[in-house]
């Protein structure tokens, strides 16, 4: 069910987390994008993570192996998605609940104007892509 109100305590310069399906990311024009398909849940609504309350490497955890979508909240509102916090429904393993929310539009549309925003969303230059990190490979100290 999409969100009943937008939350407005969670603010614009915040960043979202969203984890990628495989498919659910493409190269276009030399860039990194992830796919309109990875906003287009059936039920209208999106589970995400606000960053500044759960770390990417927290969210990596929770969804090994799997890319992330890194969507600002700017660009989410702009398209007339709306945030809501659901820390019940987050995964199970999660250090923070309350960082789990669902994104998606507050007002009933139309499923061609739901794919319209979703798509507007995805290709805003600031989204972006965060691969994996591989365990097998060590980190480079730092300089």
């Amino acid at each position: 069910m999409p969100p009943l109100r937008d939350d407005d305590r969670i603010a614009d310069d915040s960043f979202l987390l969203r984890a990628l399906l495989p498919k659910w990311s493409i190269v276009k024009g030399g860039r990194e994008r992830p796919t309109s398909d990875s906003l287009l849940d059936s039920n209208f609504e999106n589970s995400c993570f606000i960053e500044e309350e759960l770390s990417i490497a927290e969210v990596q955890l929770l969804f090994p192996g799997l890319k992330l979508a890194r969507l600002p909240v700017s660009v989410v509102r702009r398209e007339g998605f709306a945030l809501e916090r659901r820390p019940e429904e987050a995964p199970v393993g999660c250090l923070k609940p309350e960082a789990h929310v669902v994104i998606g539009a507050l007002l009933a549309l139309e499923r061609g104007d739901y794919e319209r925003c979703a798509r507007h969303i995805v290709k805003d230059p600031t989204v972006q892509v965060i691969h994996p990190v591989d365990p097998d490979v060590p980190a480079l100290p730092d300089a």
